[in-house]
């Protein structure tokens, strides 16, 4: 099983005077990336490209700024993969719902996919994947492919080389 790990790129914040708590899961669903967001998207992008990153499916979470940057990424590679927009990789998603694409995914491990989703719910699927409970965070605009149940390497947006 060929697996790319994505957090999304930068995002808007919460805005105006009126803002609170009780707003912001609302709002959150609905942040688009920024400026920076979209450069870092690109250059992220960029680096799966040279790393021959090609996949089959792409899994998105529902919020805006995962679709921006999937987006972002398909449209440099010019692939035409499936794309499956899935509840289940919102932020804070419980350990079952994990559990339940991880089956999907092994059902057809010769199908290279791209996950585009939000911390912590990546770091709980790597950690999944790899049996690594001291795996970091991963940042925004960070890959991390894993193969096999390895990690092959990870890199942000910014990087000139993966790290192992």
């Amino acid at each position: 099983m060929d697996i790319v790990l994505l957090r999304h790129a930068d995002a808007a914040g919460p805005a105006g005077p009126d803002w609170t708590a009780a707003s912001a899961v609302a709002d959150d669903a609905t942040r688009p990336l920024t400026a920076v967001g979209r450069h870092q998207a690109h250059a992220i992008a960029q680096r799966l490209r040279w790393y021959d990153c090609g996949v089959d499916q792409v899994w998105v979470s529902p919020l805006l700024r995962t679709l921006e940057t999937a987006e972002i990424v398909m449209a440099i590679h010019n692939e035409d993969a499936a794309v499956h927009v899935d509840e289940r990789l919102r932020p804070n998603a419980s350990a079952q719902e994990l559990q339940e694409l991880l089956a999907i995914w092994l059902a057809q491990p010769n199908c290279p996919r791209l996950i585009v989703a939000h911390q912590p719910t990546l770091q709980a699927l790597a950690r999944g994947l790899l049996g690594d409970g001291a795996l970091a965070p991963i940042a925004r605009a960070e890959a991390m492919r894993i193969t096999n149940g390895r990690l092959r390497w990870r890199f942000r947006h910014g990087d000139d080389a993966p790290h192992r």
